[in-house]
């Protein structure tokens, strides 16, 4: 029996996004910049610029050619500017 293979049981479903957002545990996924700017309603040169003076959160390097924004990263931002933080959205 050493080369049969491990049977893992699955007793539960696989957590969604709901799961997560109703449990109160927040969600970890990785926006690309498609979904920031529509999220945020800014341009590709907007976001870059407000990296650079630091008004909004740095990308994660994904791959040599990819970077993402942790959703949680862009909606703290984005409760920010509601809240009042940043008025030139």
């Amino acid at each position: 029996m050493a080369n049969t293979p491990h049977i893992i049981q699955v007793d539960e479903q696989q957590p969604t996004r709901e799961m997560y957002v109703f449990g109160g545990r927040a969600p970890m996924a990785i926006l690309r910049l498609p979904a920031v700017k529509a999220r945020t309603g800014l341009s590709r040169a907007t976001i870059y610029r407000k990296i650079q003076s630091s008004e909004f959160p740095r990308p994660h390097q994904l791959s040599q050619r990819a970077v993402g924004w942790l959703e949680s990263d862009v909606e703290a931002w984005i409760i920010n500017c509601i809240a009042g933080g940043a008025n030139d959205r």
